[in-house]
């Protein structure tokens, strides 16, 4: 790693026994390298010359890092919930122990509980808890991830109980939130344009269906971009239709919901009923006409 890259920002700093400066003769030295590209990516900053006379920023005096400590967590969170899933019993015992003596801590955070319910353990495994606030040495999220990637922790891969777990969540959550729909009752059954009607459906519905819409799209229109880049025609790069990503969410959303609330009469999926109907069922004009919806008022 460019020395550069260690001048005002902590990314990458001394923490025993994790992060520890390596010996160039030993032979037994396994030095890794890092390009200031994946560097700056995964979480680092590169020092900047601040001009003659002004004094440089380190990085603690800025917002470059806010929000890392809860993208840690949620790093070592989905790492523990893999290890639950898939790791050995000997590792999860492993995991388990070393993670408990956190649990103490609700005690400092949990100013309701009666004194004489707090654990008083005074076992040398427990001073770890005892650090105060100033001497806390907190490995940034580029070592976390840094770590993960040496040792070929893979967290992006999908697990079969996860995404059925999230599923029925996701449902619960629906049924447990009709009021939100009995709220916007009168625009889910009557709405005037499309983002009128997309704008009541529940944010988190919508989103789901967003994110792996969006993802699939890009993916294509990227796929699209490098065969024109190979077959030499300079023309514009393909873009993502953000329209036609909102009526796709939207008609998956509509579809559900539908589905799981039948005495309501949603306007779009009502309205796709009555298209077919008009049409005699004749699948081969429904994709056709399905694109023609417009977020005009109707």
């Amino acid at each position: 790693m460019a020395c550069i890259c260690q001048k005002g920002c902590d990314a990458l700093k001394k923490i025993d026994p994790i992060i520890v400066p390596t010996d160039s003769n030993n032979k037994y030295n396994e030095t890794r390298y890092v390009c200031c590209k994946c560097y700056e990516e995964n979480g680092g900053h590169i020092h900047a010359k601040p001009g003659r006379g002004k004094k440089g920023i380190h990085c603690s005096e800025t917002k470059n890092h806010l929000g890392e400590i809860a993208e840690s967590l949620e790093l070592m969170g989905n790492w523990i919930l893999q290890i639950a899933h898939e790791g050995n019993p000997k590792f999860q015992e492993k995991v388990l122990a070393a993670i408990t003596p956190a649990l103490q801590l609700l005690n400092d955070v949990n100013n309701s509980l009666p004194k004489n319910n707090i654990i008083n353990n005074s076992q040398p495994a427990n001073n770890l808890l005892q650090v105060s606030e100033e001497n806390l040495r907190i490995p940034s999220f580029f070592v976390i991830k840094l770590i993960f990637k040496l040792y070929h922790i893979n967290l992006n891969k999908l697990n079969l109980k996860n995404c059925h777990l999230f599923g029925n969540e996701l449902a619960e959550f629906l049924l447990k939130n009709r009021q939100y729909l009995h709220n916007n009752k009168v625009i889910l059954e009557n709405s005037q344009s499309l983002d009128e009607y997309q704008n009541a459906i529940p944010a988190e519905l919508y989103n789901f269906f967003e994110g792996i819409v969006k993802k699939l799209l890009l993916n294509r229109c990227q796929i699209a971009n490098n065969v024109a880049r190979s077959r030499k025609k300079y023309i514009f790069n393909k873009e993502l239709n953000q329209k036609k990503v909102q009526k796709i969410c939207t008609m998956l959303s509509s579809i559900i919901l539908t589905i799981g609330f039948t005495n309501t009469p949603f306007w779009l999926t009502r309205s796709l009923a009555s298209l077919c109907r008009k049409l005699g069922f004749r699948t081969d004009r429904i994709g056709s006409d399905l694109i023609q919806i417009r977020t005009d008022p109707i």
